[in-house]
C-alpha cells in the first residue's frame, strides 16, 4: 500500500512519546534482525540512539497499521528533539521512513510515516509481536508500574488543593492495597479467555484499499487520583480496540466472525433516574425540549446532528463542576466539530437566550420536574446532579456493571470487546451478551427496570 504525500496529507497522527516500558520480544528480535543491518549510527551514545530507533520503528509500524502517521515537532533547541531527530533523519536516508508535509489539518507538526521498503520487511503481525501483553500485578510490588492489571494514579489535578500538578508529577504511581486482588485475578482470567481467540479488523485507506491487522481487547483497569476515582477498564496501545470508530468497529473479527455492536442507551442519565425509582420513557437526552422551534421541522439527519449535540453538551453538565466550565466545553464542542457550521446556524434559528448559556438552561429545564410528575410518583429531575461533578459517581457504577460483566463472559469463555458502556461481541453471540447486560445492569442499579440496549450494527 504505497501512498503519496498528498495522501498522507489526510492521515491522521499519532503522537511519539519515549518510554521505558518493555517492548514485546518478537518485536525486538525483528528489528535487530532485519531493521538494524540497514542504519548507520555515527556520533555519541550510539547504544542510546539505537534503544530510541528500536521505539522509533515501533511507532511507525503501530502507526501504519491503524493507517496512521507518527508526529513528532522537531524543536531544535529541545536536547531531546534533537536526539530524536538525528534518529528520523537516519531512518529517511535508510528508505524506512518518509516525512509527511502539510496537515493534521493543518497542525503543522511534523509526521512521519513507515515506508513500503519497512512494511515489506514484515507484512503481517501478530498481536503479541506488537503489544506486550503480560500485565503485572501492582497489589505485589512495591513500586508501581503502568504496565498492569490495575493501575492507581494521581492524575493531573492535586486532589489537596484542586490546582493543576507539574507535568513531571502527573500520572504517578500509587501502591495498591491487597483488596484489588480480586479484580486483578478477574482481568488476568478475562483477557487470557480473549486471547484464545484471534482478533483483527479490517481497515480501508483514504483511497479505499484494504489492510487487516491484529485488534488488542485486553483490559486494564485505571483508578484516577484516588481509589474508585473515575475508575474505568481500558485497553492500551495503538491497536487498542477501543481507539477504533464506530465505523472501522464493524469490520472487527474475531475468530473469523463478523461483530455486532450492544450499547447501553442513555446510561449515565438513566441510571440517575433509576437510581430514584423512575424509568422515563422516550429519549432521555430530550433534545425536542431543548431544540423546540427547529424539532418538528429537522429532517432526519439534522435531528441526528442535534441529538448527539444535546448528548454531548448533556454528559458535560454532569461531568463538570460549574455552569462557566460547561459553558466552555460547549463551546469547544461547537468550535471543533465538522459541522460547526451548521451547528452555529440551530443556535441562530432556534435562538435560545445568550445562546450557549440558554442551550445549558434548556438542559436543566429538560430534566426538571416539571417534565417527570409520572403516574402519581413524587416530581423528581436530575437537575440538581448537574454541574457538581455527578459523572465520576456513574463511572464508577459503571465500571462495576463491567467488572461483573467480565466474570459471566469468562466463566462462559465467550470473548467480547468491552467499551465502558458498550459490548463488541460475535453476532452468535449477541442474546447472551444482551442477557448479560441486562443482568448486570439491574444488579447495581435498579432491579425492578430493565436499561435500554441499543444494537448499533
Amino acid at each position: 500500500m504505497k501512498a503519496s504525500n498528498l495522501e498522507l496529507r489526510l492521515w491522521k497522527s499519532f503522537p511519539f512519546h519515549d518510554s521505558t516500558e518493555p517492548l514485546p520480544e518478537g518485536f525486538v528480535r525483528f528489528f535487530h534482525a532485519k531493521v538494524l543491518p540497514l542504519l548507520t549510527f555515527t556520533g555519541y551514545k550510539q547504544d542510546a540512539k539505537r534503544d530510541l530507533a528500536l521505539r522509533i520503528v515501533h511507532a511507525l509500524v503501530m502507526a501504519r497499521n491503524r493507517i496512521r502517521t507518527v508526529s513528532d515537532p522537531r524543536d531544535k533547541t529541545d536536547p531531546d528533539a534533537r536526539k530524536r531527530i538525528q534518529v528520523w533523519d537516519m531512518l529517511r536516508k535508510a528508505g524506512l521512513a518518509i516525512h509527511c508535509r502539510g496537515s493534521e489539518s493543518s497542525g503543522m507538526v511534523t509526521r512521519y510515516c513507515a515506508t513500503e521498503k519497512l512494511v515489506e520487511l514484515r507484512k503481517r503481525w501478530k498481536l503479541e509481536e506488537l503489544v506486550p501483553l503480560d500485565l503485572q500485578r501492582n497489589s505485589q510490588r512495591t513500586t508501581p508500574t503502568k504496565h498492569a492489571l490495575v493501575y492507581l494514579h494521581t492524575g493531573k489535578i492535586d486532589l489537596a488543593t484542586g490546582e493543576p500538578l507539574a507535568a513531571g508529577n502527573r500520572k504517578v504511581g500509587i501502591p495498591l492495597t491487597g483488596d484489588f486482588i480480586e479484580t486483578e485475578d478477574v482481568l488476568e482470567a478475562f483477557n487470557a479467555n480473549l486471547l484464545n481467540f484471534s482478533w483483527s479488523v479490517k481497515l480501508k485507506d483514504v483511497n479505499g484499499r484494504t489492510i487487516t491487522t491484529p485488534v488488542n481487547p485486553c483490559l486494564k483497569q485505571i483508578h484516577s487520583g484516588r481509589r474508585y476515582r473515575a475508575v474505568r477498564f481500558y485497553s492500551w496501545s495503538w491497536l487498542s480496540g477501543q481507539l477504533l470508530n464506530n465505523e472501522e468497529r464493524k469490520h472487527i473479527l474475531i475468530g473469523g466472525e463478523p461483530v455486532a455492536e450492544l450499547d447501553y442507551s442513555g446510561c449515565q442519565l438513566r441510571m440517575l433516574y433509576q437510581f430514584k425509582g423512575l424509568n422515563p420513557a422516550g429519549d432521555i437526552y430530550r433534545p425536542h425540549l431543548i431544540f423546540k422551534k427547529l424539532w418538528p421541522y429537522a429532517s432526519e439527519a439534522e435531528r441526528t446532528l442535534l441529538r448527539e449535540f444535546v448528548k454531548r453538551a448533556t454528559l458535560i453538565c454532569l461531568n463538570v463542576k460549574s455552569r462557566s466550565a460547561a459553558h466552555s466545553s460547549i463551546g469547544k464542542i461547537i468550535h471543533d466539530h465538522p459541522e460547526r457550521t451548521q451547528l452555529k446556524n440551530f443556535l441562530r434559528a432556534e435562538r435560545p437566550q445568550t445562546r450557549i448559556k440558554g442551550i445549558t438552561q434548556r438542559i436543566i429545564d429538560a430534566h426538571g420536574q416539571e417534565h417527570w410528575n409520572l403516574a402519581g410518583r413524587p416530581k423528581f429531575g436530575i437537575q440538581d446532579y448537574l454541574f457538581i461533578g455527578e459523572g465520576l459517581n456513574l463511572m464508577k457504577t459503571e465500571s462495576f456493571i463491567m467488572h461483573r460483566m467480565l466474570k459471566v463472559f469468562t466463566k462462559a469463555k465467550k470473548p467480547a470487546l468491552m467499551i465502558h458502556d458498550a459490548v463488541v461481541c460475535r453476532k452468535s453471540d449477541v442474546l447472551f451478551s444482551k442477557r448479560v447486560m441486562e443482568w448486570a445492569w439491574r444488579a447495581h442499579v435498579n432491579m425492578a427496570f430493565f436499561p435500554v440496549i441499543k444494537r448499533e450494527f
